[in-house]
């Protein structure tokens, strides 16, 4: 069992072979915990001890783990601690959702690696934002720090204890490594040689749709912010709000675009050639837009690993819309990629913009 720790901690934790979400909801007032109890069934193959048959086909049914998270809330209604109503129809009515899932040191390229040292530095930054954060991990190491970096906003925090492995995103890691192995797939490091790395790209998806289905802060917009993705300000010792731009789309997902258009190759082209269309750093939504887009994204990525095809979200996200493929699979949810345009914020790097434009201190 996770040993508990002072702020507003939830832990999804694991014991004897089942699956426990635990709630402990540590304000002012304790409250009992609750808990839910639920058991896999053989069927899923990926969480079993044996590797999966190389015939054997992935559904997004049978690895439907995103709705077990939620399923202490049929019992325990969560409340928010603070009273946010005075900026819930306001651009500001926008919960952030991050994550770190220890991985340790991965390389990069042909001569870089990074590792938890590195996230480290970059995670200082979440001590200034000022709407709601939601961090999921699974150290205890960065829970804490992630608890004393936000302890003069911790009305406004709270961490997730998750073992990865109830996330479908780690349940698919046999079939990655299992490609990856293949010597004649493409070796992008880390996209397409450490399955750890990929996985944790993935589990955004399921992250922020557990985070929204719980709404703990009642919000109606969700953010999903990479660590590292405030990296020009790490230094930072300014407040400030991440906002919904005027210009969005409140039926899509908004992503900055790094390349002028969807892609007009093959969906497994841009997989295999790592093909960029949007950055992954930041990912904005409706609430409820941001539930079906986990969705579709997860019914992709299962399609897509049948063909033996596989690498992190963006290149994932890149295939799915790219022509041919939004002809052959309809996408309820349509992406907003918002172009780039210089002097509108304090970054030049394209690969920031749109954290950028939602960006504003505190005066």
């Amino acid at each position: 069992m996770v040993g508990w720790r002072s702020g507003n901690t939830v832990a999804l934790t694991e014991s004897s072979g089942a699956r426990f979400p635990e709630l402990s909801d540590h304000t002012s007032k304790p409250q009992p915990a609750v808990q839910a109890q639920f058991m896999f069934t053989s069927s899923n193959s990926y969480i079993q001890n044996e590797a999966p048959k190389n015939n054997s086909k992935t559904t997004a049914s049978s690895l439907s783990t995103d709705d077990t998270m939620l399923s202490y809330l049929s019992e325990a209604e969560i409340r928010n601690v603070n009273d946010l109503g005075r900026w819930f129809n306001t651009n500001r009515s926008l919960t952030v959702v991050t994550a770190f899932f220890d991985i340790g040191n991965y390389p990069r390229g042909s001569k870089s690696s990074r590792g938890p040292d590195k996230y480290k530095q970059w995670i200082r930054v979440f001590a200034w934002i000022q709407n709601p954060v939601i961090f999921y991990t699974d150290s205890e190491e960065f829970e804490q720090i992630f608890l004393d970096l936000r302890q003069n906003v911790t009305s406004n925090t709270k961490v997730i204890r998750v073992s990865r492995e109830i996330l479908w995103s780690f349940q698919i890691k046999p079939k990655v490594e299992q490609i990856f192995a293949n010597p004649k797939y493409p070796k992008h490091k880390p996209y397409t040689t450490v399955p750890n790395y990929t996985c944790v790209t993935h589990s955004k998806f399921p992250i922020i749709a557990d985070a929204a289905k719980r709404n703990i802060y009642t919000s109606k917009y969700f953010a999903w912010v990479d660590i590292g993705y405030f990296r020009e300000i790490e230094n930072a010792t300014n407040k400030f709000w991440l906002e919904v731009p005027s210009e969005f789309d409140q039926t899509r997902i908004a992503a900055t675009q790094i390349f002028n258009s969807k892609h007009s190759v093959s969906a497994k082209t841009v997989i295999k050639l790592s093909m960029n269309w949007i950055g992954a750093g930041v990912f904005l939504g409706e609430r409820d837009v941001f539930i079906r887009f986990a969705e579709q994204y997860k019914q992709s990525v299962m399609r897509f690993l049948n063909k033996g095809l596989i690498s992190v979200e963006q290149y994932m996200i890149g295939a799915m819309y790219s022509k041919a493929e939004k002809i052959a699979y309809p996408q309820r949810v349509e992406i907003q990629d918002f172009k780039p345009i210089n002097g509108r914020t304090k970054t030049t790097d394209p690969w920031f913009y749109l954290g950028f434009l939602m960006y504003k201190e505190v005066k």
